[in-house]
């Protein structure tokens, strides 16, 4: 009996040493840091940006996917001992973390500049010299007993790990080069005029609308609807309404903005990552409602699809319900809110959503689905679009065109999840109606998380997240001031005839304003376009009735889309390249210049010169006005999103058109004897072997 007890302890302890003892543990070892790290999303249960702290999460991560790896390990070599021998295991554990960490390359490389080679040897090769090779180190330093050298090595390889991982764990490097930020930006307080009251509806709440289907526009099927219906508590067919209203205190009825999140976790309180827009509006007077849409977004990796004509639904139907009940004596909201008064507005995919919202309110049913009305239409006066998706839904298979609620499009330089600026394409598709307009600001060193303050800094979940820089961001104290700043001015501007200067030019608000640089585009609803380039293939064809190109000079002449980073948007201009003297012109019948005339510009690389914009009447009388005497055409930005730009100084270039105003006492007032009523040609003086783009030339009916 004692012998068979004590074969017993020797085959749990030859077990033991074969689980255990082998020198490919320290790969194995490796390897489960490497799934703490890159492999997050693959353990149910954890969000690692949120719900558990990096420090605490990475150690457990690593002693939990070790013991997984091991327990593989172990069963491969028991089962097939001739396939896993030591030599062939080591192998197989090199291919393991090479498909590990493959998919990761793969996710980061369309965000850099840097070629897929270098980036693999960058990423890699830190990845497999430190780890892999100091788990080797540490397994000869176990085996052989303490020996000095293996011992040296290990403690050298602990150092390049620890290193590895602060540069994987810290923010990053900030050495991409910085144009002049406009110093004289005072970035004072906001105005608080009234007190702000805040309520919460939904279930549990005072103010509960119920629930509503959205079943028929997205939805999760098998094992997944079931997990994301125990964690929500309800499922699409079943989406509450809950949000949260923010309201001057005492003051009623008030235009209200309804606001929808985008994707990201689910069980994050999305909808409270505007509290600080919620209550900056009200404090100016206005009510906004922040409601919650989670029920379309994603968790560990799986979520509803291409879901946004519903969050845009849900958003119609929040306003729907919010008006109605400021409609209703019995309803706490009586009188509260303007029932002329609303303007939809969402950042991310909450952005496209509060367009494809304003769409449907246009129209009786909907446009894939005639069988289904509407609940509008609302009142709706506009559409706020923060770092919008754009393409997701595309109705009856169309780009999405819309017509008038008034624009405003709000996109940082530093986004690295929506890393183009994809609203522009809506931003072109959008004619605004009768005294409306339409504005677009690319502010200068803002990310895509930061304008919620439940999403922070990492654009990306891990992995790819640990690779992004996030050291050269504007604050989040300034970005969302950023955005409190231009929501005020949207909603008096739509509201209270405020001034519109603002969203043609960021100094008319500097005392306001943070420190960065700001791209600004702007055009009212009354306009003639003279050239849009949108009309036909023809670039020596202006889009006036009877016009005709002049040129000379020019050795790059083409229409285009306006170029993204390895992609371009749905909006055409004019690039334009030459020698001395080189210019681009447009002559047409006479036309009265109205009350001004815009254009949009933008360079594609650093320039020193703006372009000279020449008109002529129809006597031959002529006027030059310099652009750079109207404001700065700003150099696209150098950006550098990844860490290891940062290191290789290898930038991305990033920037945005600019809208240019000359109003008809600046005109006048470079030649009194030009006939503003008889324009009959407009000449663009190209900087000599500056590359420049040209869009939106127009006569303004009124100027901001």
């Amino acid at each position: 009996m004692a012998k068979k007890r004590g074969s017993k302890r020797e085959a749990l302890k030859r077990t033991y040493r074969e689980i255990f003892g082998y020198p490919a543990r320290g790969i194995e070892g490796a390897l489960g840091l490497l799934c703490a790290l890159f492999a997050v999303e693959a353990f149910p249960g954890f969000d690692a940006q949120r719900l558990v702290p990096m420090g605490l999460f990475v150690p457990m991560m690593t002693l939990v996917y070790f013991a997984l790896i091991r327990l593989l390990s172990w069963l491969a070599f028991r089962l097939f001992p001739r396939i896993f021998g030591r030599p062939h295991r080591i192998l197989l554990l090199l291919f393991l973390a090479y498909a590990l960490i493959g998919p990761v390359v793969r996710a980061v490389s369309s965000r850099g500049s840097i070629s897929r080679g270098l980036e693999e040897a960058l990423i890699l090769g830190p990845i497999f010299l430190v780890l892999v090779l100091g788990g080797l180190f540490a397994s000869l330093f176990l085996d052989k007993k303490g020996h000095p050298l293996p011992g040296a090595l290990f403690l050298l390889a602990l150092l390049c790990q620890g290193a590895f991982l602060y540069f994987l764990a810290s923010p990053g490097l900030d050495r991409a080069p910085k144009q002049a930020i406009g110093i004289d930006f005072a970035n004072g307080p906001l105005e608080e005029t009234y007190q702000v009251e805040k309520i919460a509806y939904g279930p549990g709440q005072a103010l509960d609308f119920g629930t509503t289907s959205l079943s028929h526009r997205a939805g999760a099927k098998g094992w997944v609807a079931k997990v994301r219906k125990a964690l929500l508590g309800y499922d699409l067919a079943h989406v509450p309404y809950q949000g949260v209203l923010y309201l001057p205190k005492g003051q009623g009825p008030v235009p209200l903005l309804i606001f929808a999140h985008g994707n990201h976790n689910m069980l994050e309180d999305n909808a409270l990552g505007y509290d600080y827009l919620g209550k900056s509006l009200a404090q100016a007077g206005f009510a906004f409602a922040s409601i919650d849409a989670s029920g379309f977004n994603g968790y560990m990796g799986k979520g509803v699809g291409k879901e946004n004509d519903g969050r845009a639904l849900l958003q119609l139907r929040h306003g729907a319900r919010l008006l109605e009940a400021s409609q209703d004596p019995d309803s706490p909201l009586y009188g509260r809110l303007d029932p002329e008064g609303l303007v939809v507005g969402g950042h991310s995919r909450g952005g496209e959503a509060a367009a494809i919202a304003a769409l449907f309110n246009s129209l009786e049913v909907l446009p894939d689905d005639g069988t289904r009305e509407n609940p509008g239409p609302l009142p709706i006066k506009g559409v706020l679009a923060v770092a919008p998706t754009w393409g997701q839904y595309q109705p009856a298979d169309k780009d999405l065109v819309l017509e008038g609620p008034s624009y405003l499009l709000i996109h940082g330089s530093h986004d690295q999840d929506v890393t183009s600026t994809q609203g522009l394409s809506q931003y072109k598709n959008l004619q605004p109606g009768p005294g409306g307009f339409k504005a677009s600001l690319f502010v200068g060193y803002a990310n895509h998380g930061l304008f919620n303050e439940k999403w922070g800094a990492l654009d990306k979940p891990l992995p790819s997240g640990a690779l992004l820089n996030r050291a050269d961001f504007l604050s989040g104290h300034d970005q969302k001031k950023v955005l409190a700043v231009y929501s005020r001015a949207f909603m008096e501007a739509l509201f209270r005839e405020g001034d519109r200067a603002i969203f043609y030019q960021a100094q008319a608000q500097k005392d306001l304003l943070p420190p960065s640089l700001y791209y600004s585009q702007y055009q009212p609803a009354e306009v003639e376009v003279l050239a849009d380039f949108e009309e036909d293939l023809d670039p020596l064809r202006g889009t006036l009735p009877e016009s005709q190109v002049q040129k000379k000079g020019l050795y790059l002449f083409k229409e285009g889309g306006y170029p993204f980073k390895r992609e371009v948007s749905k909006n055409h201009v004019l690039t334009l390249k030459g020698g001395q003297g080189a210019f681009w012109g447009l002559d047409f019948p006479a036309r009265d210049l109205g009350e001004g005339l815009g254009l949009d510009l933008g360079r594609a690389d650093k320039g020193h010169k703006a372009p000279i914009l020449v008109l002529r009447d129809q006597a031959g009388q002529e006027a030059q006005l310099d652009l750079a005497q109207v404001k700065p055409l700003k150099d696209p930005m150098e950006v550098g999103l990844l860490k290891v730009q940062h290191i290789t100084g290898q930038w991305d270039k990033k920037g945005s058109l600019e809208t240019f105003i000359l109003d008809r006492q600046k005109i006048q007032a470079a030649n009194p004897g030009l006939d503003l009523e008889k324009i009959t040609s407009i000449q663009v003086q190209v900087p000599p072997h500056e590359k420049i783009y040209l869009d939106n030339l127009l006569f303004l009916k009124e100027v901001p």
